[in-house]
């Protein structure tokens, strides 16, 4: 009724002054928003301020743009800072990476850490030292101390996976494949490490378990240089990994052993071993060589140190990699909607990601990066990465007191918990619930 009386009277006013009809092109489709705001029972900010309140939820749209550009500090943390942003982007360009006037962090602060500064004099390495991966193995590699952690294909976008493969192989580093399997994509001759996770995508069988005899054919192409066990969704514990309907295109279902536009959960744990004795017998027919990797914001050199300190031999990067192959930190990676191309499998948005422009830019950070590690060590004047030990990293505790690592964390012994007889401490608990045949405690 509103409707038919409001066109009513617009047409009696459009007989008596021409123009009116020409405005309605603007007027009218903000009067029919209106009444449909007005009208509708969902929204009650919608009905009671019709049209614009609209604006709130265009707002509250681009939040997280808003706070990221205007609002947050160059140290604030969400969940990378701008100033680690910054660096890795002038890094990832070949750009002056120096900060005037020194840090803008405050080095009083409890938590903030740093390496020791040796006065004798150490020249940086001239290479970078690498890791040894498999020794006694059939094809044993060489790795970097930093690699590209695991991003699946179906997460990252088509040209943001050639990007990193082939920045891989111009840096003379490894790619992890995240568990979604090795695409097409990652077959730029770039050398892989390959995740075997929950979901045994690239090796799964059609019930969903693991399949030797596709696993085996998977490991054998040349690029292969590593398997890596993933034991567990560390992002969705207890519930699995989520890849959404929307990305799952026929080639990443082809690729996953998966159906077309459904949700591919991961599940939360493997069905290839139930117990820890038969888990280590599941990974004894993969590989009988461990080294550690670890990642978790790895972005600097110091991030590198830090975690070669605590036992790491080598540092896997995920969002130090996304940042140089041109992510800004949108937040929009779960909806398909990434505006640079990077997490996204839409033709549209993922076509502007460049691979031969980016590959260089994944290549300089990697390089610039390991050249920060290599002047960090010899600034606290160890011979090499093997040499990096806790006692060398610092912690604030408080405004007068300072801790090592070694003082702030419990390390356990060579070889300790193969008896049990001299664990120590807070492991003495753990070891005594520990069970072979079960993961319960």
């Amino acid at each position: 009724m509103v409707a038919a009386a409001l066109l009513a009277l617009t047409a009696a006013i459009a007989y008596f002054w021409p123009p009116v009809p020409w405005s309605l092109a603007v007027t009218g489709p903000v009067v029919a928003q209106g009444l449909h705001d007005g009208l509708q029972t969902r929204r009650t900010i919608l009905r009671n301020f019709p049209v614009l309140g609209r604006l709130r939820y265009a707002l509250e749209a681009i939040r997280p743009e808003i706070q990221q550009y205007f609002i947050e500090s160059n140290v604030d943390a969400f969940p990378i800072e701008r100033e680690l942003r910054s660096l890795v982007y002038q890094r990832a360009k070949g750009e002056l990476e120096t900060r005037p006037f020194g840090t803008q962090r405050d080095v009083y602060k409890p938590g903030y850490e740093w390496a020791s500064h040796a006065l004798a004099e150490t020249a940086p390495l001239a290479e970078e030292p690498r890791l040894l991966v498999g020794p006694g193995c059939a094809k044993p590699y060489s790795a970097s101390r930093l690699n590209i952690s695991a991003m699946s294909f179906g997460s990252l976008s088509p040209t943001a996976v050639q990007a990193l493969n082939r920045g891989a192989l111009l840096g003379g580093f490894a790619h992890n494949t995240g568990e979604g399997g090795i695409s097409p994509h990652h077959l730029q001759v770039g050398d892989l490490i390959w995740q075997v996770g929950t979901g045994y995508f690239g090796c799964r069988s059609s019930d969903g378990g693991f399949d030797e005899e596709k696993f085996a054919a998977n490991v054998g192409w040349e690029t292969v240089r590593m398997v890596e066990l993933k034991l567990s969704q560390g992002a969705k514990p207890g519930h699995g990994g989520v890849l959404p309907a929307a990305k799952v295109s026929p080639e990443i279902a082809s690729i996953r052993g998966v159906p077309v536009h459904q949700t591919v959960l991961s599940p939360p744990r493997h069905s290839a071993f139930r117990t820890p004795i038969e888990m280590m017998h599941f990974v004894a027919r993969l590989r009988d060589r461990i080294r550690i990797f670890a990642s978790g914001k790895i972005i600097t050199g110091f991030h590198m140190v830090r975690a070669l300190a605590l036992g790491a031999d080598a540092c896997n990067s995920a969002r130090g990699m996304m940042l140089a192959i041109g992510c800004i930190q949108s937040l929009r990676c779960n909806n398909d909607t990434c505006p640079t191309g990077v997490a996204t499998q839409n033709p549209a948005l993922y076509k502007g990601l460049v691979v031969a422009e980016k590959d260089q830019r994944v290549a300089r950070f990697h390089k610039a990066t390991i050249h920060s590690l290599l002047e960090l060590l010899a600034a606290m004047g160890v011979s090499g990465p093997d040499a990096v030990t806790p006692n060398l990293i610092f912690r604030r505790m408080d405004d007068m007191r300072i801790l090592t690592f070694a003082e702030l964390n419990l390390f356990l012994e060579p070889r300790c918990q193969v008896d049990g007889a001299d664990v120590p401490g807070f492991w003495r608990g753990a070891w005594d619930r520990a069970r072979a045949d079960t993961f319960a405690t």
